[in-house]
């Protein structure tokens, strides 16, 4: 008598919710749309047995989930099958449908419009959206601090300079704190709201979309790159404000926006409102005392650091990961402003 062993292969595969059930309903639909028909559920796995074409055997499925991670059991539905088997197709469909479905409802969340992701709107912070009101708030509390100790509401380009306003010939003499200080310094009432309009506008597309880390390394970057361009026009005046790093955020989205990272359609509608606004602020800036030279430098900077953002949150880059791309973004903004003010001050 002849002996045959039925040869079974698995594999193990990753899901996107943390939520158990939820996963379990990722697989089951994954399974429904390759047509695998249902067998049953035993002992925390779910059966199921796939179609028989020309392509691969008809095969009996087995899924057990444990967290975020699948283990698929394949092996052939005749038990006197004896030809070569390696159980790779039907696994490898299943993997296939996980991540386009998982992709497909990534991109759902990204293009969901901020009033419907964001359940108390704009000024309460949630789980993905924390940075954004925080900005806000430190640049509110600023304001009213330096109310308090005697500024008034029109504020003396003397006294935001005292409070850390951005100047050049400062910086060249080693006061470079001034070109993260003035970010949250404002010259009046109307000045801080038209600043935290645009920054909550561009916030609650924004944060959702790269995370707190790289929202709060990108304000920064962005900030100081702004600072610098004011520096390089603007050569003998205090400037203030969040409006250079707002820009910068503006400049990340659009950069974003030229990619496939959110939903075409959604791409296109929020490409052209994004366009709309920044060409309305600059225009705006024309006039008055507005520093369009910060606007433009926190713009480029933030383009340039949203395609640097771009692969690693399409690969899902761990925090640690995050942080290096931040951490060597801010020591070659260190590196390249600092040297020009190291040797301009020769």
């Amino acid at each position: 008598m002849e002996h045959i062993t039925i040869t079974t292969h698995s594999e193990e595969i990753r899901l996107p919710h943390t939520d158990r059930q939820k996963n379990l309903t990722v697989l089951a639909t994954a399974a429904q749309t390759l047509g695998w028909q249902f067998q049953g559920w035993h002992e925390n796995a779910l059966y199921y047995l796939t179609p028989n074409s020309y392509e691969a055997i008809q095969e009996i499925i087995q899924i057990t989930v444990s967290q975020q991670v699948a283990t698929i059991y394949s092996k052939p539905a005749v038990a006197w099958y004896t030809g070569d088997y390696n159980g790779t197709h039907h696994i490898q469909q299943l993997q296939q449908t996980v991540a386009a479905a998982t992709r497909a409802e990534e991109l759902k969340e990204r293009s969901m419009h901020p009033m419907h992701r964001e359940k108390w709107g704009a000024i309460v912070p949630s789980r993905t959206y924390i940075v954004t009101p925080a900005i806000a708030y430190i640049n509110i509390a600023v304001f009213l601090f330096l109310l308090v100790v005697g500024s008034t509401l029109s504020p003396s380009a003397q006294f935001l300079f005292n409070w850390g306003g951005n100047y050049k010939e400062a910086i060249r003499h080693g006061e470079w704190w001034r070109m993260l200080t003035y970010m949250f310094l404002h010259g009046g009432p109307m000045h801080l709201f038209m600043n935290l309009f645009g920054l909550f506008y561009s916030g609650m597309f924004l944060e959702p979309l790269i995370g707190k880390t790289r929202l709060a390394g990108a304000y920064i970057i962005t900030g100081v790159w702004a600072a610098y361009f004011s520096c390089m026009v603007h050569m003998s005046s205090v400037a203030v404000g969040a409006s250079g790093a707002i820009f910068g955020m503006y400049g990340v989205l659009l950069a974003l926006l030229t990619t496939d990272y959110v939903q075409k359609t959604a791409r296109k509608t929020m490409r052209r409102a994004l366009l709309l606004f920044v060409v309305y602020g600059l225009l705006a800036g024309l006039e008055g005392n507005t520093d369009n030279a910060a606007h433009l430098g926190g713009l480029i900077s933030g383009m340039v650091v949203g395609y640097i953002f771009y692969p690693g949150m399409d690969r899902k880059d761990p925090l640690r990961k995050q942080w290096v791309s931040i951490i060597a973004m801010i020591l070659v903004t260190a590196l390249a402003i600092g040297g020009y003010f190291v040797y301009t001050a020769r």
